[in-house]
């Protein structure tokens, strides 16, 4: 799972502020391409509600388990956003539409408090492929160490048929889970890290 870890390597309190940006332009170098040609990737409209960024025209979903404290978004005409926020100046909308130039960009805004020695861990969730069988939100409520959600809230849908017991759902921390409730009804068939599960739509509460 993406994350992305600050940490306070001083010795004095620090209020840090970490911004992650969604644009249009490759980051990587070309080269670690997986198959696909590396630059320009269209993006005609960014949204954000409910912890999920929704990136159009591929449909594309970043579902944020850390709830950011804003998400902005700006056109291409408005300039570079990454321009903006080396300097602290922030768009001043949660949505973008940019049908002209399909370059809209936006970022997560995160500000916290670190005290010596302290690191925050910002989760998200990518989903590479517009569409899925099961698709699935997930929401972190709660933190634990570093920031990290002790309690993730998924929902399942699926339109298709599934025979029980045949899907599992991977635990997206690093942690060993404690409790699982599906549809509010505690259940057993889990491991540390993996969920089996032989009913849909879900709800799905991991506790770690």
């Amino acid at each position: 799972m993406p994350h992305h870890r600050v940490e306070n390597l001083s010795d004095e309190n620090r209020h840090v502020i970490l911004f992650l940006a969604v644009r249009p332009f490759q980051v990587n170098p070309p080269w670690p391409s997986l198959n696909m040609v590396g630059g320009v990737s269209p993006i005609l409209e960014l949204d954000y509600a409910e912890q999920t960024i929704k990136v159009m025209p591929s449909g594309k979903r970043i579902h944020v388990l850390n709830a950011p404290a804003r998400f902005l978004a700006a056109t291409f005409d408005q300039g570079l956003i990454m321009d903006d926020l080396a300097v602290g100046r922030l768009p001043d909308r949660t949505r973008a539409t940019d049908e002209s130039f399909g370059y809209a960009s936006g970022a997560l805004e995160y500000g916290r408090d670190l005290r010596p020695g302290e690191a925050h861990t910002v989760y998200l969730q990518i989903s590479f492929h517009a569409a899925a069988p099961f698709p699935a939100l997930a929401k972190g409520r709660g933190t634990g160490g570093e920031g990290v959600p002790d309690t993730l809230q998924i929902q399942l849908a699926s339109d298709v048929t599934v025979s029980p017991g045949r899907i599992v759902l991977h635990s997206p921390l690093d942690r060993p889970l404690r409790e699982v409730i599906v549809n509010r009804q505690p259940i057993a068939t889990f491991t540390a890290n993996v969920v089996t599960l032989d009913r849909f739509p879900a709800e799905v509460e991991l506790r770690y």
